[in-house]
């Protein structure tokens, strides 16, 4: 744990611990662009369900953050956040606190350096076992309409359909809470283009059901 309250390896919102084997099994790849944020690991916390952002310095250690509140929100944000209210300011206030820390987290380096100062001659180094690697299947790149509504190359029907849901609770212009035209007319334009992505794959047979 770092001076500021950061707990390597444990979700940042509920602060229970996550095992390293468990974030090794089970964190996934965004196949996002670099221009939406990605690619990058996420990972959900099995003990509040909280979609975490999951990060691995070169020691093996694990830290997850808020995957919102790295910068300051713009107006959209604000008026429709992609969370709650309260929680996207516990984001912003963690990444406040934080910035530093993850930082230097990412940058520890591999080894513990040396005591130059201790007598005696160095300790024998202990013959390692070998590893069996696992390598972790590589998400395909995603584009065209599964871009648009964040969804994997390999989206199942459900995750299709809880794509669509939140990009109507969120940009539908009924539910956009003002009336400024830069607004509206920006919410219209990203609702259109979700409900297209979700009208092409809807004729491509993936998302028939939804």
């Amino acid at each position: 744990m770092t001076s500021n309250g950061i707990s390597a390896g444990a979700c940042w919102f509920c602060r229970a611990a996550i095992p390293a084997a468990r974030a090794r099994a089970e964190f996934v790849i965004e196949p996002r662009t670099a221009a939406h944020g990605g690619p990058f690991r996420t990972l959900t916390c099995p003990s509040c369900r909280t979609l975490c952002g999951a990060l691995r310095n070169r020691r093996g250690a694990w830290m997850f953050y808020p995957l919102e509140g790295s910068t300051e929100p713009t107006l959209i944000d604000r008026l429709v956040p992609r969370t709650s209210r309260a929680r996207l300011a516990l984001a912003r206030d963690w990444w406040l606190r934080n910035a530093g820390n993850v930082e230097r987290f990412r940058n520890m380096p591999a080894e513990p350096e040396p005591d130059a100062t201790r007598a005696g001659p160095p300790p024998k180094p202990r013959p390692r076992k070998a590893r069996r690697t696992t390598s972790q299947p590589q998400a395909p790149p995603v584009s065209g309409p599964r871009a648009v509504l964040g969804v994997a190359a390999n989206a199942s029907i459900a995750d299709v359909k809880r794509a669509w849901r939140t990009a109507v609770k969120r940009w539908h212009p009924d539910r956009i809470p003002t009336k400024d035209p830069v607004v509206l007319l920006e919410a219209e334009r990203r609702f259109q283009e979700m409900r297209t992505a979700y009208e092409e794959l809807h004729a491509l047979g993936i998302a028939h059901s939804c």
